[in-house]
């Protein structure tokens, strides 16, 4: 109850970035599945994330195992695109059919799915030589955090470590993004310690989203 009112005061008064810290030290105490809930809907609600923040947010819920609601599996299956992560955006609508949680006549969940079936073979085909090109010494930075991007949302995460760790090295890299997915990459093969180190190295408008990753690690 004392971590519910401070919570709330600090979120009514937007008292930034203390509330995060709070957060955290109630997940720690009270980890519950409505906890988790309530977390990752408050550090939404304090920001305006979009594109890849809200992303790696939502994957935060799922791997959490709080997304429930139809408008996050809507904006989830938005902000991966089916057309860039189409193993992902068909993962993420088969579990909200599984749940019910999307009518199969919403169609732009039908259409994404299409998409998303239509792109996953050539997609597939396609990692060996996407691997290839971000292994070679001359590789760009877009081609070494395309196949970070890409092994993460197969689930191939050791592989996907390695490119966001490689891009780190690399001019025009965003920080933030390539140290907020190696972590969550890491959490992936379940390396934890060095998820949580990656994780605390983010800053700017990624910390609160850091944070809560660092937490779940």
């Amino acid at each position: 109850q004392w971590y519910r009112r401070g919570i709330n005061v600090a979120y009514n008064n937007k008292v930034e970035p203390q509330v995060y810290d709070f957060v955290v030290a109630w997940l720690a105490d009270y980890p519950t599945v409505e906890n988790w809930r309530d977390a990752i809907n408050l550090t939404r609600n304090l920001n305006d994330y979009e594109g890849p923040e809200a992303l790696d947010l939502l994957r935060l819920s799922r791997k959490a195992g709080v997304l429930a609601d139809k408008q996050d599996y809507l904006f989830y299956i938005e902000a991966a695109d089916a057309r860039r992560l189409p193993k992902e955006v068909k993962d993420v609508i088969d579990e909200a059919y599984a749940k019910n949680a999307v009518s199969k006549d919403d169609i732009f969940v039908t259409d994404s799915l299409a998409t998303a079936n239509g792109r996953i073979k050539a997609d597939q085909a396609e990692l060996p030589v996407l691997e290839r090109d971000a292994n070679a010494a001359g590789a760009s930075f877009r081609t070494v955090f395309a196949a970070g991007d890409a092994f993460l949302s197969y689930g191939q995460y050791g592989k996907a470590a390695g490119f966001y760790e490689k891009s780190l090295g690399m001019a025009g890299v965003d920080r933030n993004t390539a140290l907020t997915r190696l972590g969550i990459a890491q959490v992936g093969v379940g390396d934890y310690a060095a998820a949580q180190a990656s994780f605390a190295k983010v800053g700017g408008a990624r910390a609160p989203i850091a944070k809560l990753w660092n937490a779940y690690a």
